[in-house]
């Protein structure tokens, strides 16, 4: 006897998650601010974003070789307060 899985696809999902967080930046803030300003100011955000991706590269790798190098334990311990608080703040984590 054959047994079926539940068949859970994860495109439809996704694009709930994407319309939430669209209208929550939209509503939270971008709602009052100019069409002009908009586009400038989401730019901006998704800078922002990206910009955390590197920094969470140079940490990660600087954590993972901070027994073997004194430098990697520098750089971890200098980045770790700035890196937690400016994460959380841009990804709202």
């Amino acid at each position: 006897m054959e047994t079926f899985t539940q068949y859970s696809p994860i495109l439809p999902l996704a694009l709930v998650y994407f319309i939430i967080v669209y209208f929550v930046g939209y509503l939270g803030f971008l709602r009052n601010w100019s069409p002009r300003t908009r586009a400038e100011a989401s730019s901006s955000f998704m800078s922002l974003a990206e910009i955390t991706s590197g920094c969470q590269n140079v940490w990660s790798l600087s954590r993972i070789r901070k027994a073997e190098a004194a430098t990697a334990a520098a750089i971890y311990d200098f980045l770790s307060p700035f890196f937690y608080t400016y994460y959380s703040v841009v990804r709202g984590d």
